[in-house]
């Protein structure tokens, strides 16, 4: 029995659209996360990215905070919001 998320092959894209599309939807759907194999994605460039993120939200808030999001109702998801961070004078989120 596997509980871990299903792997999605992208292998041969072109041929295989729709049962690859069927598969996202299932495991989207199914299980709420998945992997992707056989993307043509680096490790060298898929690292670089996740440094750079780590990066970013290691920095002060106010500096994060100089690239506001500022509409969520058009799915304009560039820039930072930072999430709950204040309920009651608490921090409840970490920025």
């Amino acid at each position: 029995m596997n509980v871990g998320p299903p792997t999605v092959d992208l292998r041969d894209f072109q041929g295989r659209k729709h049962s690859i599309l069927d598969d996202l939807m299932s495991a989207a759907i199914s299980k709420g996360f998945f992997y992707i194999s056989n993307h043509g994605i680096t490790q060298q460039l898929i690292d670089r990215a996740f440094a750079c993120s780590t990066q970013y939200f290691q920095q002060p808030t106010e500096v994060k905070a100089a690239f506001p999001t500022t509409d969520w109702s058009t799915l304009d998801l560039l820039g930072y919001k930072a999430y709950r961070m204040q309920e009651g004078g608490q921090t409840i989120w970490p920025t």
